[in-house]
């Protein structure tokens, strides 16, 4: 009986058991099913975020400046044998082991890029393929594109100015898939995610890829420091924009440690301005109608107690306005700001928009002028050679010449030209379009007269021939700095092509220079063959 009692009890428990049993495979198959199976997932899948995924920036025809090539990169996934990994990359990319694997352990995911030798770091159980490059050893327009930091963050030029527009907020990513050893499953081993941009906004410039590519070429050559800009006349559009030296976009460590400027766009940075600034005062004279009569150049002028000297001590002899400015004869031009005054000389400068940005880019320069008193001799005389206080920009210079040519009409050069869309479809223009006369057309017309009397007569006949008709204005601006012994002398020449119905501005400004009529304006001469040479090809 007892037995039979006992029995019954032991069923009973055996049943309640079973009962419990049930009920809790149903909970976990049925109530709990997907939060289970969302972590079975979660420990064969894990995903390695690898770059950030932007917005191009493309010239007038669409064509990218950026994400141009792709390189190969390592994503560590979580399993991976760390220590074989990191011998494999760091023995590729030349950082120590230490370092990769502190990078590994202290943050989410890893990328490394690009690499040669894939086979160690796959073995290793990292994960490799191919991502965009932002820019690379052969990117053209560098220091107008910009930078973007390792989290995919514009930092510097158009690529931090237009972050907002450019940043998706997305990371092109790859998943990972693993097998209950968290060792990678056969086959890729990973799929990629957010690869495709289709609903990114996209900015568009004013420049020709093509034409800048080869002037880069030419710069490489001829340029070590300063810049090269060109414009369309027609429009205002800036088609061209060489700034030298260049930064490596694949080490910008090494230009950051440097003394030479990498960084710097000198298109868009102040410097002396030389005597390109004698097409201020020559306006000036011409709109007020000021003159200086049986003026004889000697080679120097005395302004005070001090002497000033023409380039090279040359003595011009008798010299009217246009043979003076063809000459650069730097006597008749103090004399001739003497006359104007400091006060409609500096009203002058500003009416031309030398104290206003010259381009649609905030991050350009002003020029810097000087005050209007105390208007001491040696300052008004400085200013009338473009010397002492006065810093303005190439671009500044570029828009003096574009007024000229623009027939005194003054207008803001184009460098961004507006935002599109994944279709190429204008969402907003960035263009500045208001125009304001500045000048008398026959102001404009006297000075395209004396650019044209400089080339073919004057300082600049090195930027011209028989073949190639140009005009422009030389400019040689001491700065008053010396470097290992040397006075530093920046050298200029601005002007137009061809003189007949002009179709481009061009200004070239060399950092250290020396002399504008000597080093400036062949350059010039060289941009305008190539402008002439490639245009008629399209």
């Amino acid at each position: 009986m007892v037995t039979e009692k006992r029995f019954s009890i032991f069923i009973r428990v055996v049943c309640f058991l079973f009962l419990l049993l049930i009920v809790r495979l149903f909970w976990l198959s049925v109530m709990q099913h997907e939060k289970l199976t969302q972590e079975a997932v979660a420990q064969r899948v894990s995903s390695a975020e690898l770059v950030s995924v932007r917005g191009e920036i493309t010239d007038r025809n669409g064509t990218p400046f950026t994400n141009r090539s792709e390189g190969e990169f390592a994503v560590y996934v979580d399993g991976a044998d760390i220590e074989e990994g990191a011998d494999a990359i760091a023995e590729q990319l030349g950082l120590s082991k230490e370092y990769v694997i502190h990078q590994i352990k202290n943050r989410t995911r890893l990328s490394f890029g690009p690499l040669n030798n894939l086979y160690p770091v796959e073995r290793a159980g990292f994960l490799t393929l191919r991502a965009p490059l932002r820019q690379d050893e052969n990117s053209v327009a560098r220091h107008l594109i910009g930078t973007i930091d390792a989290q995919g963050v514009g930092n510097g030029g158009l690529e931090a100015a237009f972050e907002s527009i450019l940043n998706t907020g997305r990371k092109q990513s790859v998943i990972s898939l693993r097998d209950v050893q968290k060792g990678l499953l056969g086959g890729r081993g990973y799929l990629e995610a957010n690869r495709q941009v289709d609903d990114s906004y996209h900015l568009r410039l004013t420049l020709d890829y093509e034409l800048q590519k080869e002037l880069e070429v030419l710069a490489e050559k001829k340029l070590s420091k300063g810049c090269i800009l060109v414009s369309d006349v027609e429009t205002g559009d800036v088609l061209a924009l060489v700034s030298r030296p260049q930064f490596d976009p694949n080490n910008l460590s090494a230009s950051l440690n440097s003394t030479n400027g990498e960084f710097l766009n000198r298109a868009l940075h102040g410097y002396n301005a030389g005597s390109v600034f004698k097409i201020v005062v020559a306006a000036a004279a011409l709109e007020y109608g000021i003159t200086v009569r049986d003026f004889c150049c000697n080679g120097v002028y005395q302004v005070a107690d001090r002497t000033l000297s023409c380039y090279d001590y040359t003595a011009h002899g008798t010299v009217d306005l246009d043979e003076a400015f063809a000459q650069s004869c730097n006597g008749y031009f103090v004399r001739l700001a003497e006359k104007i005054g400091m006060e409609r000389l500096l009203s002058m400068a500003k009416r031309l928009g030398m104290t206003e940005r010259a381009t649609n880019l905030e991050q350009e320069s002003r020029s810097i002028l000087p005050d209007v008193t105390p208007a001491l001799p040696g300052r008004l005389a400085n200013l009338a050679i473009g010397q002492g206080e006065l810093l303005t920009t190439p671009t500044a210079i570029h828009r003096l010449v574009d007024t000229v040519v623009h027939d005194g009409i003054q207008r803001t050069l184009n460098i961004t030209d507006g935002v599109v869309d994944g279709q190429g479809l204008l969402v907003q223009s960035l263009r500045q379009t208001v125009e304001k006369r500045v000048l008398s057309g026959h102001t404009a017309q006297r000075l395209r007269q004396m650019m044209i009397k400089t080339v073919t007569e004057g300082t600049g006949k090195r930027a011209g021939n028989d073949e190639v008709q140009t005009a422009g204005k030389t400019g040689t601006a001491e700065t008053g700095w010396i470097e290992d012994g040397e006075l530093q002398v920046h050298a200029w020449f601005c002007g137009f092509l061809p003189t007949e119905e002009p179709r481009y501005c061009v200004t070239v400004f060399m950092e250290n220079g020396q002399s504008g009529g000597t080093y400036a304006a062949p350059l010039f001469l060289e941009v305008s063959k190539i402008l002439l040479n490639f245009f008629e090809k399209k």
